[in-house]
């Protein structure tokens, strides 16, 4: 759980950063943010990494902390992909079909909202 909960907080720390339509101050921490984790190779690091650490872990999640991390990668618009040729994306959804029968209509519009 917390890992889900420190990923979508990232995510919209990313989001945040990135959603300036006008010239930032030098030195402004938002304007930092952005030159750190916009579009940059650190970003898809620290996203990719935290998806490598939660592999082992997924099968402790929730419905709501699965859709809670499909939703961080897409606000963060990340996709780790791996050596296999399979992205993060195809491992929670393998994870969340496995658990299917147990969600809810809540969980499951969760999962399709994210």
């Amino acid at each position: 759980r917390d890992l889900a909960q420190t990923t979508i907080s990232l995510a919209k720390i990313v989001k945040f950063a990135g959603n300036s339509g006008r010239r930032l101050p030098k030195g402004s921490p938002r304007l930092i943010l952005h030159d750190l984790l916009v579009g940059s190779e650190l970003k898809e690091s620290i996203f990719h990494k935290i998806a490598q650490a939660s592999i082992p872990v997924l099968h402790e999640f929730d419905a709501r902390h699965l859709s809670n991390f499909i939703y961080a990668y897409a606000l963060a618009d990340c996709t780790p992909k791996f050596a296999d040729g399979s992205t993060f994306f195809d491992i929670v959804a393998t994870e969340a079909i496995s658990k299917m029968n147990r969600f809810n209509s809540q969980d499951l519009s969760n999962m399709l909202w994210a």
